[in-house]
C-alpha cells in the first residue's frame, strides 16, 4: 500500500537551513508566500507584503536556476523561503568584506 504523501511536499521542501548569513532585502509590492522549500512547489508557511524587510539567514539555487534566500521577517518570528525574484533591494551585508553565507 502507497504511504500517503507528506503534507511538507517534495523531499527538497522538508528542513531549516542552519547558516546565519548577513544582509537584508526590501520585497517588492504585492503579497509572497514564504515557503518551506527553495521550490514554488513547496508548502506556504507564511505571507510577506511587499515593503517588508527581510533578514537574509541564506541562500540557494534551486534546479531551475532560481535564486531563493531563507530569511526572517523583521520584526517577527515568522522564516522561510522566497524567491529573489520577489525582492525589490537586496544588501548582501551590513558590515564592511561581510557575506551571505549558501545553505
Amino acid at each position: 500500500m502507497a504511504q500517503p504523501a507528506s503534507a511538507a511536499g517534495p523531499t527538497h521542501c522538508i528542513g531549516t537551513p542552519k547558516a546565519n548569513g548577513e544582509g537584508w532585502g526590501l520585497m517588492k509590492p504585492g503579497t509572497w508566500n514564504l515557503k518551506g522549500g527553495y521550490f514554488s512547489e513547496c508548502q506556504n508557511v507564511g505571507v510577506v507584503r511587499g515593503g517588508e524587510k527581510v533578514w537574509f539567514q541564506c541562500s540557494k539555487r534551486n534546479n531551475y536556476g532560481n535564486n531563493w534566500w531563507y530569511v526572517r521577517v523583521a520584526g517577527t518570528d515568522k522564516k522561510g523561503w522566497i524567491s529573489e525574484s520577489n525582492l525589490a533591494y537586496l544588501q548582501y551585508s551590513d558590515m564592511p568584506g561581510g557575506s551571505s553565507a549558501y545553505c
